[in-house]
């Protein structure tokens, strides 16, 4: 064969070569595209679920702020319930200070 033939056959390749390349160029091209949508996808998901948090959020606040005023009302129920008692105590004991001790009589 001839060097004539040669540059022949060797450009009656490149038109195939360069289909093979175009090819495989564009295969990558959609490899890429399905990819690109897939994380497009995860993206919008995640931020769906953030944009939804916030009413979460809000909920489980308002919930805390509940939680804390029953709390703070049962602690003054209770505070109150032990100043009475402690004021009653008292009581009976500034009555029972003027008391006279009999012994062998009972307590009235």
């Amino acid at each position: 064969m001839s060097a004539i033939h040669m540059r022949i056959s060797i450009l009656e390749e490149r038109p195939a070569a360069v289909e093979e390349s175009q090819q495989r160029i564009d295969q990558k091209m959609d490899q890429f595209d399905k990819k690109l949508s897939e994380i497009v996808c995860t993206i919008d998901n995640r931020l769906s679920k953030i944009e939804n948090q916030p009413l979460a959020t809000v909920e489980r606040q308002q919930r805390i702020e509940s939680t804390m005023d029953q709390m703070r009302n049962n602690n003054v129920l209770a505070v109150q319930e032990a100043t009475h008692e402690n004021k009653a105590e008292k009581q009976e004991i500034e009555r029972r200070k003027a008391n006279v001790i009999v012994h062998g009589l009972p307590e009235s």
